[in-house]
């Protein structure tokens, strides 16, 4: 089951973002299980405004929600490409956030019994 869960959120993930920068897949794919995650971007938030609920949501991801959403609005509004190095802390940022967020997705999916009063 875990298999077709990491194959099923692939695809979902990755849909559509073949012609996509690094740094939109990154954004992209942070939004799209964001809002399976239950933390669904509102259409009137900046990136930096997206970044701080998830960050709020789950503090853990705080930072690596901020670099994804930084490099996002240098990418499509400043209009110059990421150094190498920060394209690997960008890599490095959504392995982060992707794990925190499939769990709070999980963790949505599974019912929870009613405690006992």
């Amino acid at each position: 089951i875990a298999i077709a869960a990491g194959l099923v959120s692939r695809v979902f993930l990755s849909m559509g973002l073949s012609q996509a920068t690094p740094v939109e897949r990154a954004y992209t794919k942070m939004s799209r299980l964001g809002a399976v995650a239950g933390i669904a971007r509102r259409q009137h938030q900046t990136p930096a405004e997206y970044a701080g609920d998830i960050g709020n949501a789950i503090p853990g991801i705080a930072s690596a929600a901020q670099r994804i959403s930084w490099a996002f609005a240098r990418d499509r509004y400043g209009g110059s490409q990421l150094p190498t190095e920060e394209q690997k802390a960008l890599n490095e940022a959504w392995q982060h956030i992707r794990g925190m967020l499939l769990l709070r997705s999980l963790g949505r999916l599974i019912p929870r019994r009613a405690e006992a009063q």
